[in-house]
Protein backbone atom coordinates (compact mmCIF):
# COMPACT_ATOMS: atom_id res chain seq x y z
CA UNK A 1 0.00 0.00 0.00
CA UNK A 2 0.97 3.46 -0.92
CA UNK A 3 1.26 5.94 2.16
CA UNK A 4 0.28 9.23 1.10
CA UNK A 5 2.84 11.95 2.58
CA UNK A 6 3.10 15.63 3.35
CA UNK A 7 6.57 16.58 2.19
CA UNK A 8 6.82 19.33 4.31
CA UNK A 9 7.81 21.03 1.77
CA UNK A 10 5.80 24.48 0.23
CA UNK A 11 4.91 22.63 -3.31
CA UNK A 12 3.03 23.96 -6.35
CA UNK A 13 -0.77 23.55 -5.81
CA UNK A 14 -1.56 23.45 -9.17
CA UNK A 15 -0.16 22.31 -12.58
CA UNK A 16 0.17 26.22 -13.86
CA UNK A 17 2.04 27.12 -10.57
CA UNK A 18 4.42 23.81 -11.39
CA UNK A 19 4.78 24.66 -14.87
CA UNK A 20 5.70 27.81 -14.00
CA UNK A 21 8.55 26.84 -11.24
CA UNK A 22 10.05 24.64 -14.29
CA UNK A 23 10.51 27.52 -15.84
CA UNK A 24 13.40 28.28 -13.17
CA UNK A 25 15.79 25.73 -13.03
CA UNK A 26 16.97 21.91 -14.35
CA UNK A 27 14.43 19.42 -13.95
CA UNK A 28 15.11 15.95 -13.94
CA UNK A 29 13.44 15.28 -17.08
CA UNK A 30 15.17 17.52 -19.12
CA UNK A 31 19.03 16.80 -17.43
CA UNK A 32 19.49 14.35 -20.72
CA UNK A 33 19.06 17.54 -23.28
CA UNK A 34 21.46 19.68 -22.14
CA UNK A 35 23.92 16.67 -22.35
CA UNK A 36 22.93 16.05 -25.67
CA UNK A 37 21.11 12.05 -24.84
CA UNK A 38 17.91 13.41 -24.97
CA UNK A 39 16.01 11.69 -28.24
CA UNK A 40 12.90 14.71 -28.32
CA UNK A 41 14.78 17.58 -27.58
CA UNK A 42 17.68 19.39 -28.00
CA UNK A 43 19.61 21.61 -25.30
CA UNK A 44 18.63 24.47 -27.75
CA UNK A 45 14.97 23.78 -27.51
CA UNK A 46 15.44 23.38 -23.84
CA UNK A 47 16.91 26.98 -23.33
CA UNK A 48 14.40 28.35 -25.99
CA UNK A 49 11.42 26.75 -23.81
CA UNK A 50 13.48 28.20 -20.27
CA UNK A 51 14.10 30.95 -21.72
CA UNK A 52 9.99 31.40 -23.52
CA UNK A 53 11.07 32.61 -26.60
CA UNK A 54 9.30 29.18 -27.48
CA UNK A 55 6.53 27.19 -26.00
CA UNK A 56 7.00 23.70 -25.87
CA UNK A 57 4.36 21.37 -27.78
CA UNK A 58 1.50 20.36 -25.69
CA UNK A 59 1.40 16.52 -25.57
CA UNK A 60 -1.05 16.44 -22.65
CA UNK A 61 -3.50 15.50 -25.45
CA UNK A 62 -1.53 12.35 -26.62
CA UNK A 63 -3.20 8.68 -25.79
CA UNK A 64 0.86 7.47 -24.30
CA UNK A 65 0.47 10.95 -21.82
CA UNK A 66 -3.05 10.62 -20.82
CA UNK A 67 -2.43 6.67 -20.68
CA UNK A 68 0.75 7.19 -18.76
CA UNK A 69 -1.18 9.57 -16.05
CA UNK A 70 -3.99 7.94 -15.54
CA UNK A 71 -1.51 4.39 -15.10
CA UNK A 72 0.86 6.22 -12.52
CA UNK A 73 -0.96 5.41 -9.47
CA UNK A 74 -2.02 1.77 -10.08
CA UNK A 75 1.65 1.13 -10.83
CA UNK A 76 3.26 2.58 -8.05
CA UNK A 77 0.38 0.72 -5.75
CA UNK A 78 1.75 -2.25 -7.73
CA UNK A 79 5.47 -1.98 -7.40
CA UNK A 80 4.40 -1.61 -3.56
CA UNK A 81 3.06 -4.53 -3.89
CA UNK A 82 6.02 -6.35 -5.39
CA UNK A 83 8.40 -5.01 -2.98
CA UNK A 84 7.38 -5.12 0.23
CA UNK A 85 10.47 -4.63 1.83
CA UNK A 86 10.43 -0.70 0.96
CA UNK A 87 7.43 1.94 2.03
CA UNK A 88 6.28 3.69 -1.27
CA UNK A 89 5.59 7.28 -0.31
CA UNK A 90 3.68 9.56 -2.51
CA UNK A 91 4.14 13.25 -1.96
CA UNK A 92 1.29 14.59 -4.39
CA UNK A 93 1.02 15.11 -8.07
CA UNK A 94 4.06 18.29 -7.60
CA UNK A 95 6.17 16.58 -5.06
CA UNK A 96 9.39 18.55 -6.41
CA UNK A 97 12.78 18.53 -4.85
CA UNK A 98 15.84 20.32 -5.19
CA UNK A 99 19.41 20.06 -4.90
CA UNK A 100 20.61 21.42 -1.05
CA UNK A 101 23.55 23.62 -3.18
CA UNK A 102 22.35 23.76 -6.95
CA UNK A 103 18.25 24.45 -6.31
CA UNK A 104 18.02 25.17 -10.11
CA UNK A 105 18.08 21.37 -10.13
CA UNK A 106 15.20 20.05 -9.55
CA UNK A 107 12.78 17.09 -9.95
CA UNK A 108 9.50 15.95 -9.72
CA UNK A 109 8.91 12.61 -7.57
CA UNK A 110 6.81 10.22 -8.44
CA UNK A 111 7.19 8.28 -4.96
CA UNK A 112 9.69 8.00 -2.65
CA UNK A 113 10.95 5.09 -1.06
CA UNK A 114 11.93 4.02 2.43
CA UNK A 115 13.67 0.64 3.48
CA UNK A 116 13.41 -1.31 7.12
CA UNK A 117 16.62 0.35 7.73
CA UNK A 118 15.49 3.64 7.25
CA UNK A 119 17.72 4.23 4.04
CA UNK A 120 15.61 6.70 1.78
CA UNK A 121 15.03 5.81 -2.48
CA UNK A 122 13.38 7.37 -5.51
CA UNK A 123 10.67 5.73 -7.22
CA UNK A 124 10.10 6.55 -10.40
CA UNK A 125 7.62 4.46 -12.65
CA UNK A 126 7.36 4.75 -16.45
CA UNK A 127 4.77 2.58 -18.35
CA UNK A 128 6.56 1.89 -21.85
CA UNK A 129 6.79 -0.48 -24.26
CA UNK A 130 9.67 -3.34 -23.76
CA UNK A 131 12.14 -2.15 -26.06
CA UNK A 132 11.77 1.46 -25.24
CA UNK A 133 12.20 0.43 -21.52
CA UNK A 134 15.81 -1.99 -22.78
CA UNK A 135 16.65 1.71 -24.43
CA UNK A 136 15.94 3.74 -21.47
CA UNK A 137 18.20 1.46 -19.20
CA UNK A 138 21.70 1.63 -21.58
CA UNK A 139 21.29 4.89 -22.16
CA UNK A 140 23.42 7.23 -20.09
CA UNK A 141 20.09 9.69 -20.44
CA UNK A 142 18.39 7.32 -17.62
CA UNK A 143 21.24 8.16 -14.64
CA UNK A 144 21.32 11.84 -15.47
CA UNK A 145 18.86 12.40 -12.47
CA UNK A 146 20.63 9.85 -10.29
CA UNK A 147 24.12 11.33 -11.01
CA UNK A 148 22.87 15.62 -11.14
CA UNK A 149 19.70 15.47 -8.44
CA UNK A 150 19.57 13.20 -5.81
CA UNK A 151 23.31 11.25 -5.86
CA UNK A 152 23.86 9.96 -2.53
CA UNK A 153 20.32 8.75 -2.13
CA UNK A 154 20.47 6.98 -5.84
CA UNK A 155 23.42 5.42 -5.41
CA UNK A 156 23.11 4.09 -2.31
CA UNK A 157 19.10 2.97 -3.71
CA UNK A 158 21.16 1.28 -6.49
CA UNK A 159 24.57 -0.22 -4.35
CA UNK A 160 27.05 2.14 -6.12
Amino acid sequence: MVEHIDTGLAQPANEAEWLQQRLCGIGASEASAIIGKNPYMTNQQLWYYKTQRRQPEDISGKACVRYGHEAEAPIRELFALDHPEYTVQYGGAFDMVRHPQYPWLFATLDGRLLDKDGRRGIYEGKTTEILRSMQMAASPAAFCFMRYIMPETAMKLLGL
